[in-house]
């Protein structure tokens, strides 16, 4: 295998599921970027290149802090996963929108947009 390439071994399927689901994961403050191995495919097939990631969304109204947007605002970042749904609707006490999206670590990061209102926009 290359270099910084690990293969790790589940005795069981429920516990694959389980690490993979709740990823991402840092070892020693470094992404672990953890890929299902198909079969079919060599090693050197397997695209390491897109890791997900959960991001705040800070600066939102309450009235903006829904699925809909949660989901544009993933896919203007990347590819939209989720929604912390303990963040996201009118009684959410968050100050933040949080949501997991898939990245290409090789790309920067975004810095973020403008939302335009009725009388104004602000920086999100």
């Amino acid at each position: 295998m290359a270099t910084n390439t690990f293969l790790f071994v589940f005795s069981k399927a429920d516990d694959r599921t389980r690490v993979l689901l709740t990823s991402p994961w840092s070892v020693f403050g470094f992404h672990l970027v953890l890929k299902e191995w198909p079969p079919s495919l060599t090693i050197e097939e397997i695209d390491f290149s897109f890791f997900a990631f959960w991001v705040q969304i800070h600066g939102l109204p309450l009235d903006r802090k829904i699925q809909s947007n949660a989901s544009k605002i993933g896919a203007f970042l990347g590819k939209f996963v989720t929604v912390d749904p303990s963040t996201c609707g009118s009684s959410s006490c968050e100050k933040f929108l949080r949501i997991k999206v898939e990245l290409c670590i090789l790309n920067p990061l975004k810095n973020g947009f403008f939302l335009k209102r009725e009388e104004s926009r602000i920086d999100v």
